[in-house]
């Protein structure tokens, strides 16, 4: 993974090319911004860059120390995830193979992984030791944010008196799940939400997606690479369908929302019902598209769910009025909520409320 591979994030590259050109690299590095953006492989375009044998590139890609970097196979390159204490080299081997074929989609098999303070420990010690290729040494430390305190402790011991030809970059989607004192020392790097025009080109480029396809899922991927992936792996017209079914559900009045809530949480399926909640929110940013701009055609450009224009006009028209900003801000707390990990059941009873509130019905959708 070379700079030039990563998508977007053309402030970021900027910073870190910046500080190669003059040599003026930190000795640690945070990564900083939402899931699936590129964090992670700009951070092996980095190492690459660094531990190039091409003097004065950007990691020419090509050499010999380049191959390796781009295979984690480079001696001098650890790549740190969040794991179960207990990982035997296979398993581990199967997780970087997944970063090597795509950085963006590191496979997250394991439900609340830590890093451990066995990894810092191994990390401590390569470190204390000359690099293998003298070019020094480079330690992706990703989701940090996932540290045991025992684990973090240790790290902030490293940072304090961090060692010579070693650079750490840690990445994490939570800044307040690090401590101060390892934030401080960092020089930090943020990350945006990609455009969803730079999704779909990646998508048409990298994975011959068809033009159509690829503009419908980009605008769904909400900023993220990683969940764009997600979705080509899924049948969009069937999840959308569910969603929709959800919303008519959720504001029926004769409903049992205990009932629907529960059922829900029977699938016991946190995510799933985060993508439903995204689905959603596309539907309503379509809705309010349609209600404040009207349906001509210029107008449809900017659907998400462009290819269901016709029933979201009716949907639009099923309702004397819809309170955009409770029903999108409801959607938008329930996802925050079920991501701080409260009861799911008791997060999906107040979201249907709230959405019954928000639409003032007048006739079935």
């Amino acid at each position: 993974m070379a700079f030039a591979q990563v998508i977007g994030q053309e402030g970021a590259k900027r910073v870190l090319r910046r500080a190669l050109e003059h040599g003026r690299l930190a000795h640690a590095y945070l990564f900083f911004g939402p899931e699936g953006v590129g964090k992670e492989a700009t951070a092996l375009a980095l190492a690459q860059a660094i531990l190039c044998e091409k003097q004065g590139s950007y990691g020419c890609g090509e050499c010999a120390s380049c191959r390796k970097v781009t295979t984690l196979t480079h001696p001098d390159v650890r790549f740190v995830f969040p794991a179960p204490r207990e990982l035997d080299a296979d398993r581990e081997r199967e997780i970087l193979d997944s970063v090597v074929q795509e950085p963006y989609a590191r496979l997250r098999p394991w439900a609340n992984p830590v890093i451990s303070i066995e990894r810092i420990r191994a990390i401590r010690h390569d470190s204390s030791l000359k690099s293998f290729e003298g070019r020094g040494r480079v330690v992706i430390l990703a989701e940090a944010d996932a540290m045991t305190a025992e684990a973090a402790n240790a790290l902030l011991k490293l940072l304090e008196e961090p060692p010579p030809a070693t650079t750490l970059i840690l990445t994490t989607t939570m800044v307040q799940g690090l401590l101060p004192t390892i934030v401080s020392r960092c020089q930090q790097v943020r990350f945006a939400l990609l455009s969803a025009q730079e999704i779909e080109a990646a998508l048409i480029q990298r994975r011959q997606v068809p033009a159509e396809q690829a503009r419908l899922i980009a605008g769904m991927a909400n900023g993220s690479y990683r969940r764009a992936i997600e979705w080509l792996e899924q049948d969009v017209n069937q999840r959308r369908d569910e969603a929709i079914e959800l919303l008519r559900t959720a504001i029926r009045a004769d409903h049992d929302h205990v009932l629907q809530a529960e059922q829900l949480r029977a699938l016991g399926d946190r995510a799933m019902v985060k993508e439903y909640l995204r689905l959603l929110l596309s539907i309503f940013h379509d809705a309010l598209v349609l209600t404040a701009a009207g349906p001509e055609s210029d107008n449809r450009r900017m659907l998400i769910n462009f290819d269901r224009c016709d029933w979201l006009q009716k949907f639009v028209g099923a309702f004397e009025q819809i309170d955009f900003e409770q029903a999108i801000g409801a959607v938008e707390e329930s996802i925050a909520r079920i991501d701080r990990n409260l009861e799911l059941s008791l997060v999906l009873i107040v979201l249907f409320q709230r959405l019954r509130a928000a639409l003032r019905r007048k006739s079935n959708v």
